[in-house]
């Protein structure tokens, strides 16, 4: 009489992130092959990056899906990177909001949040300038202060101011080192000398 001793062990794929189990155990007998890799599962708000393999002391084999997504920081005026992309593997939490950033010529104003279909999240950097017509002489104001956001242009000037004593002769036009602009208007006038006689 002979007894053959019969082995088995088992493959299981399962998911880093919920316990998910992706397709029915396989058992394997003897000195059975594994079974070729099955077809790459979805997740959503997820891109997976591949299979991570264990096999424990009785050579049961366990596939466990591994899920990622990205975090950039864009800027809404030049598409410029702000920071590093950052990978969160699995159930990484978003990080920490990082220092806002700065930009010759702007104000920043806040980051908006968008995220894909794939999980990947963007943070958009948003800037704004302002755009002030005043006085030369007096430093009244001519129209309430314009906030430009981002790309947005310049307004269109104003009609021509009237003062009395004076005539306006044009706007001049400066600018601080975080893209406020002021417009002065200037003005003329003239004085003539006659002769009584």
């Amino acid at each position: 009489i002979r007894y053959t001793a019969q082995w088995k062990r088992t493959v299981i794929y399962d998911d880093a992130i919920d316990d998910n189990i992706y397709y029915p155990k396989t058992t394997l007998t003897n000195n059975e092959a594994e079974p070729a890799a099955p077809n790459d599962p979805t997740k959503k708000d997820y891109t997976l990056t591949g299979w991570s393999r264990t096999e424990d002391e009785f050579g049961n084999i366990r596939y466990t899906a591994q899920w990622a997504r990205t975090v950039i920081y864009v800027d809404a005026v030049d598409d410029t990177i702000h920071y590093p992309k950052t990978t969160l593997e699995n159930d990484q939490a978003e990080p920490a909001a990082p220092a806002d950033p700065t930009k010759d010529g702007y104000t920043f104003d806040r980051w908006s949040r968008t995220e894909d279909d794939k999980g990947n999240i963007t943070y958009t950097a948003h800037w704004t300038r302002t755009v002030t017509y005043l006085d030369e002489i007096d430093s009244s104001i001519y129209m309430d202060t314009t906030t430009l956001h981002d790309k947005e242009g310049e307004p269109a000037a104003p009609k021509d101011p009237e003062k009395k004593g004076y005539t306006f002769t044009k706007w001049l036009r400066t600018e601080d080192d975080k893209g406020n602009i002021v417009y002065k208007a200037q003005r003329s006038r003239t004085v003539i000398y006659v002769d009584a006689v």
